[in-house]
């Protein structure tokens, strides 16, 4: 990975130091085991089931252990990324809340249309139409 990031990165190359920064930063992951044909997830009151109740395939594979103990582990995990812990940090930061709450404090004139852009300086260019030019066939 290091081969392609530019020499001044600040990228974690490694999966450990990456897993420490997320979680530092209070972003959890919810795994929730699934089926392994996707017939159903193991959530809420379906927790509790060791088969699909759709197609009856188990839900864990059984490995064997080095010390001869069988370990359960799910066939399929489904992994949860809770919205709104995200979006609070988001608006936490007094950089990025501004853009937040950028359609809320911007009113356009009656018949136009803003069509926000991304030149290549990184600042939001606001293009300011007309809905006219946009009432072709469509």
């Amino acid at each position: 990975m290091g081969e392609i990031l530019p020499c001044d990165h600040t990228f974690s190359l490694d999966y450990y130091h990456t897993k420490k920064l997320i979680t530092e930063l209070g972003l959890s992951v919810v795994k929730i085991d699934a089926c392994k044909n996707d017939c159903m997830l193991y959530w809420k009151d379906d927790i509790k089931f060791e088969s699909c109740k759709f197609c009856g395939d188990p839900r864990y594979k059984l490995q064997k252990a080095q010390n001869y103990q069988v370990t359960k582990s799910a066939y399929t995990v489904l992994r949860y990324l809770p919205l709104t812990p995200r979006l609070q940090r988001l608006y936490a930061s007094l950089a990025t809340v501004q853009h937040m709450t950028w359609h809320a404090s911007h009113k356009t004139k009656e018949g136009s249309m803003i069509i926000p852009q991304m030149p290549r300086h990184g600042d939001i260019l606001i293009v300011h139409t007309h809905i006219s030019q946009w009432s072709h066939k469509m």
